[in-house]
């Protein structure tokens, strides 16, 4: 229980950039992808490795792509971790 907690508190004083990145390199760990493999299995065309790892370390927003291709290979929905530009990006993109 000692580890949980540590997790709540290290989540909890970080901005929600981190948060999110964070929540997704745990989902990475725990299911074994890379970056490349997420890449790979993007529906459509393939993403490169350094677009989706410089939008989960917060560099740059999140794309629809990206979103997707996290999303697909995660297979848990991000959305809650999304700006409300980047939701309204990803509205648009599915419309």
């Amino acid at each position: 229980m000692k580890g949980l907690e540590i997790i709540v508190a290290f989540l909890a004083k970080a901005s929600a950039v981190q948060r999110r990145g964070a929540y997704v390199r745990m989902l990475m760990q725990h299911k074994r992808l890379t970056f490349d493999e997420i890449g790979r299995r993007a529906p459509g065309t393939a993403l490169s490795k350094w677009l989706i790892s410089s939008a989960v370390s917060g560099e740059r927003p999140w794309s629809p792509r990206v979103v997707l291709a996290l999303e697909s290979a995660l297979a848990v929905s991000l959305r809650a971790f999304l700006t409300p530009e980047e939701a309204a990006k990803l509205r648009a993109h599915k419309a």
